[in-house]
């Protein structure tokens, strides 16, 4: 008997303003088969959610700033990070 592989799941935090418009910190999502980019990944999580995504969010990846057209790997964490603001 075989062992299904483990699933293909990334970790996403919020922070700050955008946690507080989603009502969560964190979620859990499954990777599709395909390649697929961090910015796909958002835009997909934004319709089951409040609107989020601005030209101002920047994200890291594994806690480095990257660009929304990094392909995600399994087990990689996805931090969505809004425009910092203060005097």
């Amino acid at each position: 008997m075989s062992q299904s592989p483990p699933p293909r799941m990334i970790q996403i935090l919020f922070f700050a303003g955008v946690k507080d418009r989603i009502g969560e910190a964190e979620l859990q999502v499954s990777l599709p088969e395909k390649p697929t980019s961090a910015g796909e990944i958002l835009k997909l999580v934004e319709k089951s959610r409040k609107n989020f995504l601005s030209p101002e969010i920047r994200i890291a990846i594994n806690e480095e700033f990257a660009p929304f057209e990094t392909i995600l790997q399994p087990g990689d964490t996805l931090a969505v990070i809004p425009p910092v603001t203060g005097g």
